[in-house]
């Protein structure tokens, strides 16, 4: 997995928001959908409900935590980087992660703490139909049902464009507009969970969930996070 860090345009124009406009596209459907943050500074208040009230983050933490809480969880970071008030935080080692992880960044704003959490799966490979990949996506699914229960949009579309066949599963969800394979948990002004299955290449990809506090959501919606 070459992802060490979550990329400064994923916090610009993120994952989130290309798969629910592309499962629109797919689906003849617009399901609810926010932009993500910018590097601008946050208002001054979201509104957000308090952490308490709010759906968990997974693997232990707290919205709203601070990097130097890390530690007592036995969390082991990595590597930070920063991009105005948001610091991105890259895991090496987290108890209480799901099996086969790859990869975990960890998202805080200098005001409201931590605001988002995205998991990424270790590759999958040699998985030309994505029966494997597939069978992940589900277990995570049930994972994330048990809290949040049914999610409140679910697009599993391959083949609009180009690669149709059934061994080009993850071919065409690498490409745009040909598919999309997600769940979507939006719970205003709970926070959300975005579930995904990510095409590298012929037979290979991995299985990627977002969770999103109420505070992040309440900064991606805002005016300054379209700078």
């Amino acid at each position: 997995m070459t992802a060490p860090e979550l990329p400064r345009a994923a916090l610009r124009g993120p994952m989130r928001l290309l798969l629910i406009a592309l499962a629109a596209v797919l689906s003849g459907t617009l399901p609810a959908a926010a932009a993500e943050q910018s590097a601008a500074p946050p208002p001054p208040s979201t509104g957000a409900l308090p952490a308490a009230q709010q759906f968990a983050p997974p693997f232990g933490l707290r919205w709203g935590m601070r990097i130097a809480d890390l530690g007592g969880l036995g969390i082991k970071i990595d590597s930070t980087s920063k991009t105005g008030n948001l610091t991105v935080v890259n895991v090496k080692e987290m108890p209480q992660a799901f099996p086969d992880t790859g990869v975990i960044n960890m998202l805080f704003d200098r005001q409201h703490g931590l605001v988002k959490v995205r998991w990424l799966s270790t590759d999958i490979s040699d998985d030309p139909t994505g029966t494997r990949g597939r069978a992940k996506y589900g277990e995570l699914k049930k994972i994330v049902m048990q809290s949040r229960g049914a999610p409140s949009d679910e697009t599993m579309v391959v083949g609009a464009r180009l690669f149709d066949q059934e061994d080009e599963f993850y071919q065409c969800l690498a490409y745009e507009g040909c598919g999309v394979w997600s769940s979507l948990w939006d719970q205003k002004p709970s926070g959300g969970v975005l579930l995904s299955i990510e095409g590298t290449g012929a037979g290979s990809g991995y299985v990627q969930i977002d969770y999103e506090s109420a505070d992040w959501q309440g900064l991606a919606a805002s005016p300054s996070a379209a700078q």
